[in-house]
């Protein structure tokens, strides 16, 4: 991105790679600390959609940030970004000397307590801290380029990498980036959001969970009715599931008024989901207010399915 304006969450649905709901079940997933993996193949928006979610990280949330090159921009205050290029002083760095300085940065980090780490495309032995992390530290969101999570997992558990599949069930959620034909233009589209529930020793298998998918024929997205984030938020609130319910169907009404109002400005996106962070109920009816819209508390109602 460099010094390009910095890729939002208003951008994902403006330009159709999210659906508001998705954006608010990513934004109480991000929120709440879950780990995210963002994957797809090349020119699919990895870094961008990265970039995005990140904005909902808490915004008192001690960040670092670990990348090749600088491309994450967030307006978050306590965020400290770190580049692997040009580590090595008076040399033209190699690969593994970035690795190695990714390694160290990483660790340095989780030494340091951080609240939330950032790392750029994941290339190699950082990936042991990165998961170390996951599983002990603070929460991550990372890119990696594969196509579906079966095709991440292997290639997580292949040379170089080589981790332990009960080491990846650390991770939380998976978005998969893909180029999908929409009128036979390309477009940007996350195609499976996909929770990492558990490893089943017995069969070496990962244990997961689709809560939405882009359906083609359809051309929308689909939510699959169930979703363990939302079962962990109601353990860690001690509430029911249509307090979850409410809770998301006012994220997504943000969502569309930052979306309806073309908001631009990454500030202003930042202060109205912080501003949503520490007083939502309150948030929620001025943006409704504004709009000349009824401030009462939504109906439970789709996409957010009852939550049994």
């Amino acid at each position: 991105m460099g010094s390009q304006k910095p890729f939002t969450p208003v951008d994902l649905v403006k330009r159709g790679a999210s659906s508001p709901e998705m954006v608010a079940f990513l934004w109480l997933a991000v929120e709440s600390g879950h780990s995210v993996m963002i994957c797809g193949n090349r020119d699919t928006g990895r870094t961008s959609t990265l970039n995005a979610l990140a904005f909902f990280i808490r915004p008192e949330a001690r960040i670092v940030s670990v990348e090749h090159r600088p491309e994450i921009a967030i307006p978050h205050t306590h965020w400290t970004p770190h580049t692997t290029q040009g580590s090595v002083v008076g040399s033209e760095d190699s690969p593994a000397e970035e690795e190695a300085a990714a390694h160290a940065r990483l660790n340095e980090a989780i030494r340091q307590r951080v609240d939330f780490i950032l790392v750029g495309d994941l290339r190699g032995t950082e990936s042991f801290p990165m998961f170390g992390a996951m599983n002990s530290g603070p929460p991550v969101m990372s890119t990696f380029e594969a196509d579906s999570v079966r095709a991440l997992v292997y290639r997580l558990g292949d040379p170089p990498l080589n981790l332990p599949r009960i080491v990846m069930s650390a991770l939380d959620l998976v978005v998969v980036n893909a180029q999908v034909d929409t009128d036979g233009t390309p477009s940007r589209r996350m195609t499976h959001v996909v929770e990492v529930v558990g490893y089943d020793r017995r069969t070496n298998e990962m244990i997961t969970n689709t809560v939405f998918e882009w359906e083609p024929k359809a051309s929308q997205f689909k939510f699959n009715g169930h979703s363990f984030v939302y079962d962990r938020a109601m353990e860690t609130r001690k509430t029911d599931g249509e307090a979850i319910e409410r809770d998301v169907q006012r994220r997504v009404d943000l969502v569309n008024h930052m979306v309806r109002r073309e908001m631009a400005d990454p500030t202003e996106v930042h202060n109205l989901i912080a501003s949503y962070h520490r007083d939502p109920l309150g948030t929620w009816k001025r943006i409704r207010e504004a709009e000349g819209a009824p401030s009462v508390s939504p109906p439970s109602r789709p996409p957010v399915d009852r939550i049994k």
